[in-house]
């Protein structure tokens, strides 16, 4: 099984066939139009399903026809989303993205910790993913309160059986990721890695491989990268 977060920076129609190529079973996309969501969702290929209130940006899960979209929630905390999937195994999508929300309490990494609120409430399933653009790193800890930071967030998962697949595949530490996944304002001088997979401890004992798209490839695209992981899993494709 294939899974890639990657926020597009708009106007997904025109770059959707480079997200194809990728071969993934689901792909979160942030900064995605809920037209270009609903076109990709009557293709024959695959189901998909937008969250947002600007219909221009937005966040969209999208999977092969494998996969069903048996059930979805909006969570409450600006664009995060509970997406059940149903397919050779049923397995839980919680998609982020973490941007400046409403108010300072509400910004970026403490809409995670909002999310993780309503998560730590109710019981999470044993094949569970929380995936996307948190906007964030344990670098900038210091920019909020305890409890409420990056590290604080990444401990929260733990408790929940999260793991970073990125970490647990390269073995580097938060906060010290040798591969950036953004590059502010496309400028190569300013890197960051600040998009994450986290795996369910049954998904992270199958990780096979985790790549995070390279700048040369995507920059001219986004100037955030794709972070790519895989799976081996019964009856899924990677």
């Amino acid at each position: 099984m294939r899974l890639v977060t990657w926020n597009c920076a708009m106007a997904l129609q025109k770059k959707f066939d480079h997200l194809v190529d990728l071969d993934a079973d689901v792909m979160v996309i942030q900064e995605c139009s809920e037209k270009t969501i609903q076109a990709i969702d009557s293709s024959q290929a695959f189901n998909s399903i937008w969250f947002g209130t600007n219909k221009h940006k937005g966040v969209g899960v999208i999977s092969k026809k494998i996969w069903t979209i048996k059930k979805s929630v909006h969570l409450g905390p600006k664009w995060t989303i509970h997406v059940n999937l149903s397919g050779p195994f049923d397995i839980d999508i919680y998609a982020v993205w973490a941007c400046a929300g409403d108010d300072y309490m509400t910004r970026y990494i403490r809409q995670v910790h909002l999310m993780l609120d309503l998560m730590e409430a109710q019981k999470i399933s044993r094949n569970s993913v929380v995936l996307g653009d948190f906007n964030s790193n344990s670098n900038w800890d210091y920019k909020y309160s305890a409890g409420r930071h990056h590290s604080d967030a990444v401990a929260r998962l733990a408790k929940l059986g999260f793991a970073s697949a990125y970490h647990r595949f390269t073995g580097e530490e938060q906060g010290r990721e040798r591969c950036p996944t953004l590059y502010f304002r496309r400028n190569p001088k300013q890197s960051y890695h600040i998009d994450y997979i986290f795996l369910s401890d049954v998904l992270a004992q199958n990780l096979s491989r985790v790549v995070v798209g390279k700048r040369e490839r995507w920059l001219e695209l986004s100037d955030h990268m794709p972070v790519i992981a895989d799976l081996r899993m019964a009856g899924s494709q990677s």
